[in-house]
């Protein structure tokens, strides 16, 4: 929902003749930052998760029985495990993906305050010459007001006329 949005917002802001190229440029760098976004806070969670299961989990279960390869392809093991091991992994998971969320605070506070300077741009620029003008040149077309000039060297044929 949130790309159909971004896309709708891109088209409306720019020209007809850039409308390609914003619409695809707003898709690659949606597609950029996603790649970079999970790589970087998945990054950031396995390291946490790796030092919370060193804190929150017994030694024994960690040099002992405990597989986490077969937690990942089988989470209804986790059910089966004892509460102490159980509790452990469940409080070392929810710490890293708390981390995580802390850790995208500021992106995301940096994205907001970008979004409210390019709104108060926008407003600004609306206010000062209108939206429709920018878009539409003084006769009307959007054909960048040359629509006058090409047709002023334009004579009708005599012969056309009528004669």
């Amino acid at each position: 929902m949130v790309m159909q949005v971004l896309v709708l917002a891109v088209q409306n802001s720019v020209e007809w003749r850039h409308m390609g190229v914003a619409t695809s440029s707003a898709s690659f760098f949606c597609s950029m930052g996603s790649s970079f976004g999970v790589a970087i806070f998945g990054a950031i969670f396995s390291t946490q998760l790796s030092r919370n299961l060193r804190a929150d989990l017994p030694s024994a279960a960690l040099h002992g029985g405990l597989n986490p390869g077969s937690l990942q392809a089988n989470p209804a093991i986790l059910s089966a495990l004892p509460p102490a091991l159980h509790s452990g992994i469940v409080q070392a998971f929810a710490d890293s993906l708390h981390i995580v969320f802390l850790a995208a605070v500021p992106f995301s506070v940096g994205n907001r305050g970008r979004d409210v300077a390019a709104t108060a741009e926008r407003a600004d620029a609306r206010r000062s010459s209108g939206s429709a003008a920018r878009r539409c040149p003084p006769n009307g077309h959007r054909d960048g007001g040359h629509l006058p000039h090409l047709l002023a060297g334009l004579r009708p044929s005599p012969t056309r006329l009528g004669t």
